[in-house]
């Protein structure tokens, strides 16, 4: 798959299904332009990274919000396993 970003053409192969690929170059497009807006350099490197470790924080985050939620889960249905073996706990 040939790739533009920030004035530079590559050539990638990957194993994964084209269409998903490419909604990850886009997404990381999403944030070269976002980092674009945002500060005055128009070093292409420096804006890459910054793109990088924007993608890495909502990466993070979003992985940090599952986990509290599955954490929340866990404690819901555990809950709810002891209301069950209460209410049909032959000594009821």
């Amino acid at each position: 798959m040939q790739i533009e970003l920030l004035g530079t053409s590559f050539r990638v192969q990957t194993d994964e299904d084209p269409e998903y690929f490419r909604e990850v170059i886009e997404h990381f497009r999403a944030k070269v332009q976002e980092i674009q807006r945002s500060v005055t350099t128009s070093d292409p490197l420096k804006i890459a990274i910054l793109a990088g470790i924007l993608a890495s924080d909502d990466y993070l985050k979003l992985n940090g919000s599952l986990r509290r939620d599955e954490s929340e889960a866990g404690r819901i249905t555990a809950s709810m396993i002891r209301e069950l073996e209460t209410a049909l706990s032959p000594d009821s």
